[in-house]
């Protein structure tokens, strides 16, 4: 499959990020799901030479070309993705969040972008490098594979595999609670490994250790995103090569 260079892409009439994103900076704060007042549709941003350093840092990962698919330019998708990063360990690592325009709530569900999203969060999964989540309005959503997990910003839990390329959520009432269960599993992972006296089994139960040790999350609106892994993803597509 043949995609475009980041270096060919450009936001050309799309400003979509300028509507969807919530920003809270102290140059320029605005909720999501609101045009930024310096926004105008269709025609761009009004301060683009002056326009912040939050502005100026931002990239969707259609601009950067780790969403390959032409069909995910934000103006025609109505959904705006980025990878997000925080120093907080409780969030947990590398998020994708998809932002989708409220006006049009299931586009995320509908073909090709659905199938796109659950091959990008089986990615992330495997080598719990990131996590795929959605925001519609104010809901929001973890996709485990093909599973939707609704979600809030005070959720607090565990991602653990279940089986190859299924995953479920273990939610905790309290922080404390999530603890408990995190060391509990990690327990749990190295008697396998001490019972296990076979060199091909202690081999197997190594790697069901590394992907069955729950990975403790917490997700929020993050106010920046930023890129420091290089993730592509050009989906396969029948009939293409």
């Amino acid at each position: 499959m043949t995609s475009l260079a980041a270096s060919d892409r450009s936001c050309g009439t799309c400003s979509l990020c300028c509507y969807l994103l919530r920003i809270d900076e102290p140059e320029i704060k605005k909720p999501a799901n609101e045009w930024c007042r310096q926004c105008r549709p269709g025609h761009g941003c009004s301060i683009y030479a002056q326009r912040p350093p939050v502005c100026r840092k931002f990239k969707c990962a259609w601009l950067t070309g780790e969403l390959a698919g032409e069909h995910w330019f934000p103006q025609r998708a109505k959904i705006v993705c980025h990878f997000s990063e925080d120093d907080d360990e409780e969030r947990g690592p590398l998020t994708l969040q998809v932002n989708v325009d409220r006006r049009y709530p299931n586009r995320w569900r509908e073909e090709p972008y659905f199938s796109d999203l659950v091959a990008l969060s089986i990615r992330g999964l495997r080598c719990m490098e990131f996590f795929v989540k959605v925001y519609v309005g104010d809901r929001s959503f973890l996709l485990l594979g093909k599973r939707i997990i609704d979600f809030d910003n005070n959720t607090l839990g565990m991602v653990v595999r279940v089986g190859p390329d299924k995953w479920d959520f273990i939610k905790t009432k309290s922080k404390e609670d999530l603890l408990r269960m995190e060391a509990a599993m990690k327990e749990m992972a190295e008697r396998h490994l001490a019972v296990d006296t076979a060199g091909r089994n202690i081999g197997k139960f190594k790697k069901s250790a590394r992907s069955t040790t729950a990975t403790a999350i917490r997700f929020r609106n993050l106010r920046t995103a930023k890129t420091p892994r290089g993730i592509k993803y050009e989906p396969e597509r029948q009939g293409e090569g």
